[in-house]
Order: structure tokens, then C-alpha cells, then sequence
């Protein structure tokens, strides 16, 4: 189903089956379930580089993040995260504060540590140095892997094809709020359709 632009999106399904397969074998810039150890997602860097982003022993919907806000933030409401790693209260009508990225566990008081339930699972690690800003969405490019945190608005000559998906949401590492991205909160959405 087509979405107006500048609208967000969603996908809704029971669930999603990944095959497992080599991290050879996948572009750079992708996310996979490694043939070697399926217990394990891995992250192929825009280098080829791949690395472990997470294993079953770890809660990937619940994440400890800072409220550097100013105010306090109670159990229970959504959240989006500000540029510099801070947590926020989400507002509809605030501009970067409209993404929420998850529900507050417990009240977060100005400059203390708290839970937050995620939306997605988040994938540690998932965009290290590849130069995303914290908060924002991140999208997929039309060549495949990852984009920058601007969706790729540019047609091309099939124009039936062209859409814009969000992977998820860029967030610094679980703990303390921070300018660097090195997390991905997992989101997917179709944000808009030519």
C-alpha cells in the first residue's frame, strides 16, 4: 500500500524467518543471521569488515539510555533520542522529537540512567564509523546496503520502483548518551512509494 510522503510507514508481520548464509556472501552494509553460528547476528562494515552485533544472551528490546533533557521523564511514555544521545519525551509536534524509538520502563530523571523498551531489537554495533547521526532515521540505498540519514528522494527511469525504506533508527551505545552512532534500533518501515 503506498505511503504519502513525508509520512512514516509500517511493516506488520507475525514474523521473519532469516536464512542463514555466509557474511561473504552479502554487500556491504548489511545486517545477517551467520551460516557459522546462528545464534549470531553480524554486521558487514562499508569496508567488508564483519563483526558480531549480538547473540541470544543479550535482551535486544530493552536498553539503558540517559536523560540529558532537563527535565525528568516518566515510566511509561514514548521516547525519541536528540542528537546529542540524550533520551526525550516524544511530541508530536517537536522537530526531533516526532521518531520515537521506544517506551520508558521506569521514570528517567535529569542526568540518570534508565530502561527503555524499543520499538526493534537493537543491533550494537550495527553502523560503528559509518557516520550516522544519532536519532534519525537510517534508510536503505537504492544500490543496496545502507544509506545516509537523508532518504533517497532521486528517481530514476522506473519510476514504479522507487522506495523509500527505513531500516531503523541511529543511537549511540546503551549507558550513556552520546553525538556517536554506533547502534541501530531496528524499525523497518516504507516510508514513501513513486
Amino acid at each position: 500500500m503506498p505511503v504519502a510522503p513525508g509520512t512514516q510507514g509500517g511493516i506488520l508481520a507475525k514474523y521473519i524467518v532469516l536464512q542463514p548464509t555466509d557474511p561473504a556472501s552479502i554487500p556491504n552494509g548489511s545486517l545477517a543471521l551467520d551460516a557459522t553460528n546462528s545464534n549470531t547476528f553480524t554486521i558487514k562494515d562499508s569496508g567488508g569488515g564483519v563483526s558480531v552485533v549480538s547473540n541470544n544472551s543479550e535482551n535486544l528490546l530493552i536498553k539503558a539510555m540517559e536523560n540529558l533533557s532537563g527535565l525528568s521523564i516518566a515510566a511509561r511514555r514514548p521516547v525519541a533520542k536528540k542528537t546529542n544521545g540524550s533520551v526525550i519525551d516524544a511530541d508530536s509536534d517537536g522537530v526531533g522529537t516526532q521518531a520515537i524509538i521506544g517506551i520508558t520502563l521506569d521514570t528517567i530523571n535529569d542526568g540518570e540512567v534508565g530502561n527503555v523498551l524499543l520499538l526493534g531489537p537493537n543491533a550494537a554495533n550495527a553502523i560503528l564509523g559509518l557516520g550516522f547521526i544519532v536519532g534519525k532515521a537510517v534508510y536503505v540505498s537504492p544500490n543496496g546496503g545502507y544509506t545516509t540519514n537523508t532518504a533517497d528522494f532521486t528517481l530514476d527511469n522506473d519510476i514504479t520502483n522507487d522506495t523509500i525504506v527505513r531500516v531503523g533508527y541511529a543511537d549511540c551505545p546503551a549507558g550513556a548518551a552520546s553525538a556517536t552512532a554506533t547502534d541501530l534500533i531496528l524499525f523497518a518501515g516504507v516510508e514513501s512509494t513513486t
